[in-house]
C-alpha cells in the first residue's frame, strides 16, 4: 500500500500552475507507456491517479484491456460515469481516444475547481446526456488560450476528433 499519497486533484489544489501541468504530464507519459504496449486503462478517474511526493501512479487495472481485444467488451460500458468517454457510452468501438477523454475530464477538474458536469447527481441520466451532448464551460478556466485548444481537443464528443496519442497532447502542453 502506498504511503502519504493523495488524488492528483488533491495534490493538485491551489498549486501553481507549473506544478498542475507536470502532473498533468506524468499522467500522459503513463498513458504512453500503457498504449504502446496496446493497454486501454478504461478507469482513469481523480481515485486512480495518485500523487506520492511529486510523482504520479496510475493505479486500478481492474477494467483494462487489450486494445486488441477491445470489440470483445465493446458493448459493455465500464468505468466511472462521470469520466467515460462518449463512445463508451453508446457502446462503439474503443480506442486510446477514451483514456485521453477521461484525462481532459480530469485535467478540466485540476484547473476549475470542479467537475464539468456534475457527477454526484442523484440523475444517472442527466449525467449521460451531459457527457454525450453538453461542452464544458471553458469560461471557468483561469490558463492561456493554448491549454484552453488542449482541453477542447481532449473533451470533444467525438473520438476523431481528440488527439490521437497522448505525446500528441505532452507536445501541445509543451508547446502552451
Amino acid at each position: 500500500m502506498l504511503e502519504n499519497t493523495q488524488t492528483i486533484l488533491e495534490a493538485s489544489h491551489d498549486q501553481p500552475l507549473n506544478y498542475r501541468l507536470s502532473l498533468l504530464v506524468q499522467m500522459l507519459q503513463a498513458l504512453v507507456y500503457l498504449h504502446r504496449r496496446n493497454v486501454l486503462h478504461r478507469d482513469l478517474k481523480p481515485a486512480n491517479v495518485l500523487v506520492v511526493d511529486g510523482r504520479v501512479k496510475v493505479l486500478d487495472f481492474g477494467l483494462s484491456v487489450m486494445q486488441d481485444h477491445s470489440d470483445e467488451v465493446q458493448n459493455s460500458a465500464a468505468g466511472t460515469l462521470g469520466y467515460m468517454a462518449p463512445e463508451v457510452l453508446v457502446g462503439d468501438a474503443l480506442t486510446a481516444a477514451a483514456d485521453l477523454y477521461a484525462v481532459g475530464m480530469i485535467a478540466y477538474e485540476m484547473f476549475a475547481g470542479q467537475h464539468p458536469f456534475n457527477p454526484d447527481t442523484s440523475d444517472p441520466g442527466t449525467l449521460v446526456n451531459h457527457v454525450l451532448y453538453t461542452q464544458p464551460d471553458m469560461s471557468q478556466i483561469d490558463v492561456n488560450d493554448g491549454i484552453i485548444y488542449v482541453l477542447e481537443r481532449l473533451l470533444a464528443k467525438k473520438p476523431e476528433e481528440r488527439f490521437k496519442e497522448a505525446t500528441e497532447v505532452i507536445q501541445e502542453l509543451d508547446d502552451a
